[in-house]
């Protein structure tokens, strides 16, 4: 009998919103690039599968999803950030 493989998509919890208002200084959301809009991150190291990861951005805000990075720039901005548990 051959072994059943289950696979998972596990993914970072890395939200991002496009807003056009400042965020105050206490809230985990920081700002990326100098584009006429706001790009704010929240960043959890915990894995979960994307539809939960996405349950839980809709959580901070309703209008936030799952970030898509299209750059190296990007990508290096958000590896930089802190990670937390959430």
């Amino acid at each position: 009998m051959k072994p059943i493989i289950q696979i998972f998509t596990a993914v970072f919890l890395l939200c991002a919103e496009r807003v056009q208002y400042v965020v105050p200084r206490s809230t985990p959301w920081v700002k990326f690039g100098k584009t006429s809009h706001e790009y704010r991150y929240h960043i959890s190291s915990n894995l979960m599968e994307f539809d939960e990861a996405e349950r839980r951005c809709q959580r901070y805000r309703p209008t936030a999803h799952l970030v898509s990075i299209h750059s190296e720039e990007e990508n290096d901005f958000v590896q930089s950030k802190p990670h937390t548990n959430c």
